[in-house]
This record gives structure tokens, C-alpha cells and sequence, in this order.
């Protein structure tokens, strides 16, 4: 095989490893991003390096960390797997493989992309792999035997220290190079010292953590009681590749390294394919947009899919509220009741998201404080989020917690990417004037709530309306309020909003509102003489024809045609209710959390 041809096959993995991740799945590395908070510190490294695999997990928060900006984080991420790809090619060629087999050294990088389509799995893995895989390299381009004994006395427990369980790539690929050369007796005696060293270690050492994470490697899989058969398949890859191409027959066909090029890749492609949950990337993708405040972005998504859980509706309604078009236009989606606008906290690292932007917008300050919190104790490996922990440190400024605050931005301020905007904040600290002053938390300032009450959930409309009560600028919380009552079939509590609804939008009164009233109106009046909101001739228009309809047959199969499935109309008299109606106090917002 000549050398360019190699070269090209490598540069293709990494052109499309790249592609990959910053096109079709930047969303994915987001999400691990803002799971973690890498900290250019010593107390952090130290922390690392106390626990076996620490180091390669050091190494990939600090690669991972820059999927800040996920074309840079795409790159370094295909720089990881081409140095798998190359690591694995420079094994094989240690152990004699001549090339013609070339295409088979990209099987474990393209294993490793399938892999990492679960969301779980850490890049530690692959940076512990990659540095196992060079490692067993440079073992084996050592040529005198007492040189490599001495070495692999020192080598197996600083590569164990380094990178964990996955020092059995290292010590299998040394002990298949040792057989290589017919030292047997090395190869199997550099195995059992490696066993014993390890097993000693694990046990004593790492005595702490469950037998399993002992096993199978705790850096490498957020679950630490349940490991994927994938993660197995490639780690044995990275072991049985290498002596595969050098054991394999030499062929002295040209285009042999080429097709298997191109299978590697066609399988490769299906398997990776198959290995994203679309469903559960799409959630992921709406909440990087939401991130990034790409309103226009998530409405599109959802346009496009359809969204029917509470954390994406939420994301949805959400972006519908930033827009002005949330009573406009929230039933263009399938509306699952009130948890669909705001979710009950449930106490782990995700779902909560988008409903804690939301109370952060409104000015629910304490409720957008508790639910962070509870994303921040929820992260399943027991990090800290740089992005949780920058709204947990607005929330707290806001609420003039000044020194709760600096503790939060000290440990910012080592970050990389949150470091500018920790120490901008840091000058606010202290000084309610200028706190006062500032666009965001000012505004916030003056729409919190004005007095103490034990908040509960399952009474957010009043709580909506205690909000809007106390300052009639925060239009937002006036659409939320409705749509509460909306997504509750609550007329009743909708009609005592009207007249806030007409102050706020004057003739403009929104659609789903006029839908709500003129079917409320219609149940005991003959006509729309005397409504108390003016009520647009398109509603009037629809609301006779659908009534019609509903009248004349409530099985009829025109009514669930998209033109009336965008009515409240419909939410009301055909969909089944799905809301939570249990009530009870779930947080108390006291005088201290209100100042």
C-alpha cells in the first residue's frame, strides 16, 4: 500500500469524525460540556490523579470543555479518534503488518463512534484507550528484553494510574508482541505482573468504590453500576485489531486496503446511524437551543417533529412566550396539560431545564434558584456545571446573596470559558446600584415577587397572577398566567384575567384567549352580544363551523384535521386531560429568599 493512500484513509476518518459531531450531532457536545466544570487549578488536577483512570479523565474534561463552541470541540474530538486510528496502524506495524490490511486500523475508532451515540459514555474512555494504544507502541519498539522488563516493572502501574482498567489494552498488546518475538515466557510474565499489581491496587487503593466500577473502569461510563456490552466490543478491538492485520494473509491486490476502507466505513455509518436515539437527541438539540436563546430555531424543531413531552413542550412554549406568540400560537403543538408549560422538578440532570430558564425570565427567581439546584445535585458522575453554575450565581445576585455568590464565581473565574463573564460579575458584588442598573438582573430585580409564601406547584396560576399583580411590565408573566389556566380548562380563573388581558393587549387580545371566551360565552348565551373581549370575525367564522360539526357528530374525523387541532377548541372538548390536579406545598419562598 503507498503511503498517500493510507494518508488520505486517515485524513477521511478525520474529515468525517469532525463533520460528524460540529453538523450532525453538535448537540451532543454540548451536553457534555455543560455537565462538567474544567478547572485550570492544582486542587483539581490533584483530585484527578488520587483515583486510577483520573489522569485520562482530566485530559478529556479538558478537551471536552471546548465543545463550547462545538466546531472546535468537533475538531478535537476527531483528533481523538485519528490518534486511535494511527495508534492502532503504528501497533500493527509494530508487530509486523505491512499494510496491506490498512483499512482494518480504522475498526476501533469507527466502534468508538458507535459507542459514544449513548449519551453516557465519558471521552475518558477514549483518551484512556488512545494512551493504552501508544503505550503498547512504544513497548514494542523497544528491542533489548532487559530494557522492556525494566520498563513494564515501572510501566503497568503508571499506565493503571493513568488511565484506569483500560491498562489491559497496554499489557495484552504487550504480552502479543512478546509472543511475536517467541518470548512466551515475557509475554506471560509481564500478564501475571500485571494482574498482581493491579489487582492489588484496585482492591486497596480503590477499595472505595463499588466492585463493578472496580472492574470495568468508573471514568468511563456515568452508571456506574451497569456497563454496555459496546464498551467491551471496543476495547477488544483495540486488542485484537493490531495482531489481526499482521496475522492476516498478505494480499498483493492494491485496492484490497480500499474496500476495506469502504466497508469499514458503510458499516460503520449504518451502525452509528442506529446508535443516536433520534428521540433523545432531538431533546437535547432543543435544549442547546434553548441555551443559546434560538427562539425562532426551537419553534422550527418542533414544527418539524412534533414534540410530545414535557420538557420539550416546555422548551417549545418557552421560546413561543420569548416571541410574543405563546397565546398566539402554543396549540400549533400537542399541549399535554400544565407540565407541558412548566415541569415539576424532578431531581435529575435534565428535564428540568427548560422550565428553570423559564422561572428565570419570568422573575420567579427562587423557583429558577431551586430548580438549578437540583440540576446541579443531579448530574449523575457528581460534577459541577459551568452553566448551572452561572445562573446559580445570577439568582443569588439578584437576590443581593453577594458572598453565596462569590463562591460560585471564584470557582468561574478558573474556568475557561466562564472566567470573563465570572469576573465581570465580581464587580457587582456588593453594590445594589449597580445591580440595579444592569439590563438582566435589574429587570429581574423589579419583577420578583414583592412578599413570602409557600409556593406550590400545583397552584402556579396563582401564583402567576401574584407575579403579574406585582408589576404589570412583566407581559410574560400575564402569558403564562393564561395559558395556565388555558392548559387547565380553568375558565372560570381565566375570566378573572380578562381584565388584565385587556389592559395588556388592548384590541389585540390574543387567539387562544378570544377561542377560550367564545366557547365559555357560548354555553349560555344565544349570541356574542355583550362579550367582554371583541372577538375577531376569522374566530367567530371557525368557532360556528367547528360547533357544527362537534354538535352534529363528536366522532366525526374532520375534527381532528390540522386546521382544528390548532384550536383551543379542540384541547377542550376532544383531548383527554393529562394534567396533574394533586395540590400541596413543595418549596417555601420565605423572607430570606425574597430579599
Amino acid at each position: 500500500m503507498s503511503k498517500i493512500v493510507g494518508i488520505i484513509q486517515s485524513a477521511a476518518l478525520f474529515v468525517a469524525v469532525f463533520l460528524f459531531w460540529a453538523f450532525v450531532h453538535p448537540e451532543a457536545l454540548s451536553y457534555h460540556e455543560q455537565y462538567q466544570m474544567f478547572l485550570f487549578s492544582w486542587d483539581y488536577l490533584f483530585e484527578h490523579l488520587r483515583v486510577a483512570g483520573g489522569m485520562a479523565e482530566y485530559v478529556a474534561e479538558f478537551f471536552v470543555q471546548f465543545n463550547y463552541y462545538p466546531v472546535v470541540g468537533a475538531a478535537l474530538m476527531a483528533s481523538l479518534f485519528l490518534g486511535l486510528q494511527i495508534g492502532t496502524w503504528r501497533m500493527a506495524k509494530a508487530l509486523g503488518a505491512d499494510g496491506c490490511h490498512y483499512g482494518l486500523s480504522l475498526v476501533p475508532a469507527v466502534l468508538m463512534l458507535v459507542l459514544m451515540g449513548d449519551d453516557n459514555v465519558k471521552a475518558a474512555l477514549l483518551v484512556a484507550v488512545v494512551i493504552t494504544v501508544f503505550a503498547a507502541v512504544a513497548y514494542a519498539r523497544v528491542d533489548d528484553v532487559r530494557w522492556r522488563c525494566a520498563a513494564q516493572v515501572v510501566a503497568v502501574p503508571v499506565v493503571y494510574l493513568l488511565c484506569g482498567v483500560a491498562v489491559v489494552v497496554y499489557v495484552v498488546l504487550c504480552a502479543i508482541a512478546e509472543a511475536r518475538r517467541g518470548r512466551w515466557a515475557v509475554g506471560v510474565g509481564g500478564v501475571a505482573y500485571a494482574v498482581v499489581i493491579v489487582a492489588i491496587a484496585a482492591w486497596t487503593w480503590m477499595s472505595q468504590y463499588a466492585t463493578q466500577g472496580i472492574l470495568f473502569g468508573h471514568n468511563y461510563y456515568n452508571l456506574r453500576m451497569a456497563s454496555p456490552a459496546m464498551l467491551f466490543v471496543v476495547v477488544a478491538s483495540a486488542i485484537l485489531v493490531p495482531p489481526a492485520m499482521a496475522f492476516l494473509p498478505r494480499v498483493g491486490r492494491k485496492w484490497l486496503p480500499v474496500a476495506e476502507c469502504i466497508a469499514v466505513f458503510a458499516i460503520g455509518a449504518f451502525a452509528v446511524t442506529n446508535s443516536f436515539d433520534t428521540k433523545r437527541y432531538e431533546l437535547v438539540n432543543i435544549d442547546r437551543l434553548v441555551r443559546g436563546e434560538k427562539w425562532a430555531e426551537v419553534v422550527a424543531l418542533a414544527e418539524a417533529c412534533q414534540p410530545s413531552d414535557p420538557t420539550s413542550l416546555s422548551a417549545v412554549n418557552l421560546s413561543l412566550a420569548m416571541r410574543g406568540e405563546l397565546l398566539d400560537k402554543m396549540f400549533s403543538f400537542n399541549q399535554i396539560g400544565p407540565q407541558g408549560l412548566l415541569t415539576r422538578s424532578l431531581r435529575e440532570q435534565f428535564t428540568s431545564f427548560p422550565t428553570a430558564e423559564a422561572f428565570f425570565r419570568l422573575g420567579m427567581v427562587n423557583m429558577a434558584q431551586y430548580y438549578f439546584f437540583d440540576l446541579q445535585e443531579g448530574i449523575i458522575d457528581c460534577r459541577k456545571s459551568g452553566r448551572i453554575s452561572k445562573r446559580i450565581a445570577e439568582t443569588l445576585i439578584v437576590n443581593g446573596r453577594y458572598e453565596m455568590a462569590r463562591k460560585y464565581i471564584c470557582r468561574l473565574k478558573e474556568t475557561l470559558f466562564y472566567s470573563q463573564w465570572a469576573r465581570k460579575a465580581e464587580t457587582y458584588l456588593g453594590n445594589d446600584a449597580a445591580v440595579d442598573a444592569h439590563p438582566v438582573w435589574g429587570r429581574l430585580r423589579k419583577l420578583r415577587f414583592k412578599s413570602s409564601f409557600f409556593a406550590n406547584y400545583y397552584e402556579m396560576d396563582k401564583m402567576l397572577a401574584i407575579l403579574y399583580d406585582g408589576n404589570h411590565d412583566n407581559r410574560m408573566a400575564l402569558d403564562y398566567f393564561l395559558a395556565q389556566c388555558l392548559l387547565r380548562r380553568d375558565i372560570r380563573q381565566l375570566w378573572t384575567g380578562l381584565v388584565w388581558a385587556k389592559e395588556a393587549y388592548g384590541s389585540r387580545i390574543p387567539r387562544h384567549v378570544q377561542e377560550a371566551v367564545i366557547v365559555a360565552w357560548s354555553q349560555s348565551h344565544p349570541n356574542l352580544d355583550g362579550v367582554p373581549i371583541p372577538i375577531s370575525p376569522d374566530v367567530t367564522r371557525d368557532f360556528t363551523e367547528f360547533v357544527k360539526m362537534y354538535a352534529a357528530n363528536r366522532s366525526d374525523i374532520r375534527l381532528n384535521a390540522p386546521r382544528w387541532r390548532k384550536t383551543y377548541w379542540h384541547y377542550l372538548l376532544l383531548q383527554q386531560p393529562q394534567e396533574d390536579t394533586r395540590t400541596g406545598a413543595t418549596i417555601i419562598n420565605n423572607e430570606e429568599q425574597v430579599r
